[in-house]
């Protein structure tokens, strides 16, 4: 669904008519039970099949799904429109620009549209004011529903967003423990390596996988075809198609990639 189509049929949130400040637990505050169960670390969202290993040309309404974790007990299901490649290259080069401009987690920041389009990014990131628009939609639209023991929340990869379109410009604000999940020193090395890949879904899914992943993991090609959703009736012989790709990411900075026999890959953050 595209914005202006959403606007057109009239279900605008009105949330976003209202004052750009967010407080998720209003003035009580987390109780620490409370706060660990909120707290997330990058693996939560990429090494999972949320954003899946492809550059979507159509885009399905998931009314739930159930996401494959790789490094969380927690019990997550997903609903909204498909999120792909390009929602995550978007997702990743705002979290960067947060963080080089220091934007304390929970507020605003401003970007410009040619920011989120020039370089390298012109290859993999919808340049066009109206399809920025439409992936940042996705992304504040679509709702993680969470159960962490006794504790269930829902939660958005952005908490809201406004658009200037007479200035081309965006107001980000994110949820305060997405944007504290990607607070990492690696992370610009880490997005402008992911920008290099260029239009590689399948190479960009296992290098944010690996990236995720504090500590070493271990996993067999088809536990990776399984967990990134995809699976042998989509594309034939995709079950293949891991090797030479994690063969290219050896060489890169950020992630560690070290295959201990013919079956067996381990994945870390470098």
């Amino acid at each position: 669904m595209l914005f202006s189509d959403y606007l057109d049929d009239g279900h605008l949130d009105p949330r976003l008519e209202g004052p750009l400040t967010q407080d998720p637990l209003g003035s009580c505050g987390p109780r620490p039970g409370e706060r660990q169960a909120l707290c997330h670390k990058a693996s939560f969202f990429l090494a999972s099949n949320l954003f899946a290993p492809v550059y979507a040309r159509q885009r399905r309404i998931i009314p739930s799904q159930p996401l494959r974790m790789a490094s969380s007990t927690k019990t997550v299901v997903f609903c909204g429109e498909q999120l792909d490649q390009s929602d995550l290259d978007v997702l990743l080069l705002l979290l960067a620009k947060a963080q080089a401009t220091g934007s304390a987690p929970g507020r605003g920041f401003r970007v410009h549209v040619g920011e989120l389009a020039s370089g390298r990014a012109r290859r993999t990131i919808p340049g066009s004011p109206d399809r920025l628009l439409d992936c940042l939609f996705r992304l504040e639209a679509g709702r993680i529903a969470v159960r962490a023991g006794r504790f269930s929340f829902s939660m958005q990869l952005l908490s809201k967003f406004l658009y200037d379109h007479e200035m081309q410009e965006f107001v980000v604000y994110f949820d305060k423990n997405v944007q504290c999940s990607f607070m990492v020193g690696s992370l610009q090395r880490f997005v402008r390596e992911r920008l290099s890949l260029g239009r590689d879904p399948l190479a960009k899914w296992l290098h944010a996988l690996a990236w995720s992943l504090e500590e070493p993991l271990c996993f067999t090609e088809p536990m990776l075809q399984e967990l990134s959703g995809h699976t042998q009736g989509q594309r034939r012989g995709s079950a293949l198609s891991f090797a030479p790709r994690l063969e290219q990411l050896a060489d890169l900075e950020t992630m560690k990639v070290e295959r201990l026999d013919s079956d067996r890959i381990l994945l870390s953050r470098a």
